[in-house]
């Protein structure tokens, strides 16, 4: 049997104090709403690169949904760090400012070409978006 190890003998140790956040307890409507202004993102834009429904999105917003676990982290994580999203998204510019889109616009296409060219494409984690 192996013994734990307790970080609080660690900290004491070395003079030190560890602070752990529950970004469950930080990450609410207000702070998904700015983080999402932030970035300058549509919610439809933001969903994309997150992984979830612009319903999701919507609803975290609108306070109806609490964000928790991994997704509250995630949206801590990249409130923190911005720069992260260039792990995420590959060239923003052209969709970051879009407005008024709906989930199943005419103004983008998706199509095997497309993908494998990544001419003027937007890459997320869930889906590549090409201008019409």
């Amino acid at each position: 049997m192996t013994n734990k190890i307790n970080i609080n003998d660690i900290a004491s140790k070395y003079g030190t104090t560890f602070k752990f956040t529950q970004p469950s307890n930080i990450v609410n409507a207000q702070y998904v709403k700015e983080l999402r202004s932030k970035l300058n993102y549509t919610q439809l834009y933001f969903s994309q690169v997150l992984g979830v429904t612009k319903k999701t999105i919507e609803k975290w917003e609108q306070g109806k949904n609490p964000v928790k676990g991994p997704s509250a982290a995630l949206l801590y994580i990249i409130n923190e760090n911005p720069e992260i999203l260039k792990l995420l998204v590959f060239d923003d510019s052209k969709y970051s400012k879009l407005d008024n889109v709906e989930e199943e616009t005419s103004n983008f296409k998706l199509s095997t070409d497309q993908q494998n060219n990544q001419g003027g494409c937007t890459k997320t984690l869930k889906n590549v978006f090409c201008a019409a």
